[in-house]
């Protein structure tokens, strides 16, 4: 059974907050910068580390989501307050 390895976790957090450029991902992960961008894009079509990008970047969006719902709630309380 295949398992990721810390790089693999390194280069996935540095992936997911910057997914526009998984090149600098990978690198920032502490691998090669020689053939990064290829290399990146091989790690991004194993299984296991698109997966594990995916959960994280639901995560992501889902506390992001939260946040402005949150802001808003506050936002409408504060506007009823005012009125």
């Amino acid at each position: 059974l295949k398992k990721l390895t810390e790089g693999h976790r390194r280069f996935i957090l540095e992936y997911v907050a910057r997914p526009q450029n998984m090149g600098a991902a990978y690198i920032a992960a502490g691998f090669s910068p020689g053939g990064a961008r290829q290399s990146a894009f091989r790690l991004l079509r194993d299984p296991l580390v698109a997966s594990e990008v995916a959960r994280l970047i639901r995560e992501k969006h889902k506390a992001l989501h939260m946040e402005v719902d949150e802001i808003l709630a506050r936002a409408m309380l504060g506007e009823d307050a005012a009125s």
